[in-house]
């Protein structure tokens, strides 16, 4: 019998640690392509480059225009798509931060696929697939940062936090008691 529960309990620890991997701090982009009438463009190229890095990756939108990228690490992207018919688009600078969700529908205008669509800069949109509101910063930000900051103390991860809309420290420097739009202090947590 103790052989048995045994088993039962590595069985469970197994099962259960599965759920730690399920955090990620990767990004996702996805959207819907349509022509000029707002029509899906089914069975377009979409392709995500990365501009920082040797990253490249490519999908074909499903009947209803469709397409998306999971698992994208945060920086800056270049996003285009092609379609038989169709002018090809392009839309650069696009900055994903950690854990983002975005979503970017191209529009393509009807013509010869020589000649190109370019957006630069395209707009941070509203967030229509899920209630949440997210903020984050640039990992160029970070990697622009002093290494030493406040008083000379190496800089923290808690304190990047303080650079969000609606986080304050009160009357203390320390990023550790950083509240969130009024909120408990994180130290008390």
């Amino acid at each position: 019998m103790q052989r048995f529960s045994y088993f039962q309990t590595c069985v469970a620890m197994l099962l259960f640690s599965t759920a730690a991997f399920g955090q990620s701090q990767n990004a996702v982009l996805g959207g819907q392509v349509t022509d000029p009438s707002g029509s899906f463009v089914p069975n377009a190229s979409v392709t995500i480059k990365a501009t920082d890095r040797q990253f490249t990756s490519t999908v074909k939108t499903d009947s209803d225009g469709r397409y998306s990228f999971a698992n994208l690490e945060p920086g800056n992207y270049e996003l285009t798509v092609e379609a038989a018919g169709f002018k090809s688009y392009t839309s650069t600078r696009i900055v994903l931060l950690v854990a983002e969700s975005r979503r970017i529908d191209p529009q393509l205008q009807v013509g010869d696929a020589a000649t190109k669509v370019e957006v630069i800069a395209e707009v941070a949109q509203l967030n229509v697939d899920n209630g949440q509101k997210q903020e984050g910063v640039a990992p160029a930000v970070i990697q622009q940062l002093p290494l030493l900051v406040s008083a000379g103390t190496p800089r923290n991860a808690m304190q990047f936090a303080t650079f969000l809309p609606g986080v304050n420290t009160g009357t203390s420097v320390q990023a550790f008691n950083a509240r969130i739009n009024g909120g408990l202090k994180m130290g008390d947590e």
